[in-house]
């Protein structure tokens, strides 16, 4: 008796990979996004408007003058440049996944997930990676 092969349905992935159009890509010289020009300047308003001018300073490491004359035009060099960057990209990161109070709770106390590092140390010493890491583990669930 010959046994009759059962097919089992296979599953498809909902997700598509991301794909572009997209062969060139031609940036225009006049780019936004030159260190020291409005999209700096913008990041820096918005961590400045969430952590205030002196807790800012702090963090970059620049004197508490220096982010009032950064904001009245004086260019903002690149090390400086990429920490303002880093700062606004993560906390928006930490704002979609936690309360205001719980964010600030997150960045200044030890986290599992960077080996109990505090997430502003690691910010400052290592970049916003290992923190956006640690946040979307947080985001999706995963506990340690």
């Amino acid at each position: 008796m010959k046994r009759k092969k059962v097919k089992t349905p296979q599953r498809r992935s909902v997700a598509r990979p991301w794909r572009t159009g997209v062969r060139h890509l031609k940036i225009k010289r006049v780019s936004p996004l030159l260190l020291g020009d409005e999209p700096v300047q913008d990041s820096l308003k918005r961590v400045i408007r969430l952590l205030g001018s002196n807790q800012t300073a702090d963090l970059l490491g620049v004197s508490k003058s220096q982010t009032s004359r950064w904001l009245h035009g004086e260019p903002i060099g690149a090390i400086s440049a990429r920490r303002i960057a880093d700062f606004d990209y993560v906390l928006a990161r930490a704002l979609r996944v936690f309360h205001p109070d719980e964010a600030a709770a997150f960045f200044t106390f030890p986290q599992p997930f960077l080996n109990g590092a505090r997430p502003i140390d690691v910010l400052v010493m290592r970049g916003a990676a290992p923190v956006i890491v640690a946040l979307d583990q947080i985001d999706e669930g995963a506990f340690i």
